[in-house]
């Protein structure tokens, strides 16, 4: 009996361990599943947070991809007004090396006429009579003296006789004034070329107070020729001058020949 019983005790002491042991492993077990469980909610929330992720990553992608087509859109017209901008200046520069060629043409053309010019004589002349009252009358046809110069360029005119000498070869412009006062009194002025009449002006005073004429004339002269006023030599002509200078005689050089 005591052997029996004392087998029995160590039976329930094997018992009671494999049943501490058994606690033991299930508490460990339970453990596990705690810690199972929190791994899974923890690893449920990673997963939706990386659900999330792709998500946004996604959105972020599509709105990067859109973006990139507007900066893509907006590049190619950018390049295309570029091209167009560049054509358009392509033409203006074709253009503006037309207009400088032309310029230059033109700079070239104005320093060939300068030079041209520089080398050409230089003719002008205005004079008027010196004195104060009548002039004439004369006995027979005498040439006008006209004792002062306005201007005298190139001294073709001869104040000491009243003639112009031409200084080369070339198509000149003279005009007159003359004029006479009191009444009755008359004029009668010629121009002369050499000994040649160009033009005969005649004028009468009826009416007591001053009385004008004038004439002007495009003549070829040659190297040397003359040319003068003169006054028909007649007891009734005759000019009248003041210091206003009534009566002048000019002229210039239209261009050589």
């Amino acid at each position: 009996m005591e052997a029996r019983l004392a087998a029995s005790e160590e039976v329930n002491q094997q018992n009671a361990a494999k049943r501490t042991a058994m606690e033991a492993r299930l508490a460990a077990s339970e453990k596990v599943n705690r810690q199972n469980a929190a791994n899974l909610a923890q690893l449920s929330s990673v997963e939706m947070r990386l659900n999330l992720s792709e998500s946004r990553v996604e959105q972020l992608a599509d709105k990067n991809e859109a973006q990139l087509s507007g900066v893509e859109m907006r590049a190619n017209l950018s390049e295309s007004r570029l091209e167009q901008l560049a054509k358009k200046n392509e033409a203006k520069l074709a253009q503006l090396s037309s207009v400088e060629m032309r310029l230059n043409q033109s700079v070239s053309r104005v320093e060939q006429l300068a030079r041209e010019n520089a080398d050409q004589p230089k003719v002008a002349f205005s004079a008027y009579h010196l004195g104060a009252g009548y002039i004439g009358p004369y006995s027979s046809l005498t040439t006008l003296v006209y004792q002062r110069v306005f201007s005298n360029i190139g001294n073709a005119y001869n104040q000491s006789t009243g003639f112009f000498h031409a200084a080369s070869r070339g198509v000149y412009f003279f005009t007159f004034t003359a004029a006479t006062y009191g009444s009755p009194q008359s004029m009668n002025i010629y121009m002369y070329k050499n000994n040649q009449q160009l033009i005969r002006n005649y004028g009468q005073n009826n009416h007591g107070g001053f009385e004008y004429m004038s004439n002007a004339v495009v003549v070829e002269l040659e190297l040397g020729d003359t040319v003068d006023l003169r006054l028909q030599g007649h007891s009734s002509y005759r000019l009248y001058d003041s210091s206003h200078n009534h009566n002048t005689f000019s002229g210039f050089l239209l261009y050589p020949l």
